[in-house]
């Protein structure tokens, strides 16, 4: 699991945010670009839609000052440890 974070909130209009990530995540899977890279683009490409007026568009500004400035960190699995986890059943650990 990741978590791509803006500096700040974007205002504006949503329609289209989604598919602009959806595109860029497409891009970054066709050409191989780690998860970190990808989700930085998505988010960025996304909140960029948000930012432009028109449906359809994307602030190009936004999309280059959110490339520099998103934050993607990895968060820990929510059920890591547990005992009935995917990740340690079948493990010594729950047996």
């Amino acid at each position: 699991m990741w978590r791509a974070r803006p500096p700040a909130s974007v205002v504006g209009n949503s329609t289209g945010a989604a598919d602009a990530a959806v595109a860029a995540l497409a891009l970054g899977f066709s050409t191989g670009r780690p998860w970190p890279e990808r989700l930085v683009e998505a988010a960025a490409l996304s909140a960029a839609a948000v930012a432009a007026p028109p449906a359809g568009d994307f602030d190009p500004g936004v999309h280059r000052d959110l490339l520099d400035t998103l934050t993607v960190r990895r968060l820990p699995h929510p059920l890591a440890g547990r005992p009935d986890s995917p990740r340690t059943r079948g493990t010594s650990a729950a047996r």
